[in-house]
């Protein structure tokens, strides 16, 4: 099923934070599927921040996380790479405790971008890698695919 904008999507995450870890990398790399073909997201400079197929620092993902993601989900996320980075990830309040199975349950807004230069990114068959490294050490990866539609006028 698409996820369709602008409209709500449920999204569940569940996690266990195992370590703080003292160094944090994570790459995203996209890519868009038109007609079968795989195209390569690039990495752009958007309002002063790297959205699309781009590495990370820890505190670069803090500062991406606080800038463009919805106030609620944002804290949740900050307090997540904080609590694995074992740093404070800009004044984020709350805790993720270590060891324990943690589950977050959000709705998020999806708003209409139409026009906006992130329109890129709404709509059409996409693949998103993600790898978190400490150094050498992989510790996450994951690959998401999924399709964004426009909501039709009614």
């Amino acid at each position: 099923m698409p996820i369709h904008y602008p409209g709500i999507i449920n999204l569940t995450l569940a996690h266990t934070v195992k370590r703080s870890i003292k160094t944090f990398q994570l790459s995203v790399d996209i890519l868009r599927i038109v007609s079968g073909i795989r195209l390569p997201v690039k990495c752009y400079l958007i309002d002063g921040l790297y959205v699309g197929s781009c590495r990370y620092t820890g505190d670069q993902l803090c500062t991406l996380i606080g800038s463009w993601w919805p106030k609620t989900f944002g804290l949740y996320l900050t307090s997540l790479v904080a609590t694995i980075l074992g740093n404070s990830c800009n004044g984020s309040l709350r805790d993720v405790p270590i060891n324990q199975i943690v589950a977050y349950k959000e709705v998020l807004e999806l708003p209409n971008l139409s026009g906006n230069i992130l329109s890129l990114f709404t709509s059409g068959d996409f693949e998103v890698k993600i790898m978190a490294m400490e150094q050498d050490t992989k510790l996450f990866c994951g690959t998401f695919k999924y399709t964004i539609k426009p909501r039709k006028n009614v």
